[in-house]
């Protein structure tokens, strides 16, 4: 299993086209990190927790979605929670 990162962006203001742009050059079978320009890793052992979670829900699920904590939707929230809290250490779960 390979698992590509990308960070699309389209100076046509077309956001969806860079998506599906870069999907067509990802093998049938493989997974695609899809990231935003203010996405941060907290952890160094990210991929091996991506990969776990593919592993255990892969076959489930064909989307995997992470939780973010800057929208105003409760159901949305992280933990059901909204922070104003700028230390990313204190976001980060260790499930």
């Amino acid at each position: 299993m390979k698992i590509h990162y990308s960070t699309p962006f389209s100076t046509e203001k077309n956001i969806g086209k860079a998506y599906n742009e870069f999907m067509e050059l990802v093998p049938d079978g493989d997974w695609v990190c899809i990231r935003d320009c203010d996405t941060l890793f907290l952890r160094s052992d990210c991929g091996q927790q991506i990969e776990a979670i593919i592993n255990r829900h892969g076959n489930d699920y064909k989307l995997i979605s992470c939780m973010t904590n800057r929208l105003r939707a409760d159901h949305q929230l992280h933990r059901g929670r909204f922070s104003n809290d700028p230390d990313m250490n204190n976001q980060q779960d260790y499930a």
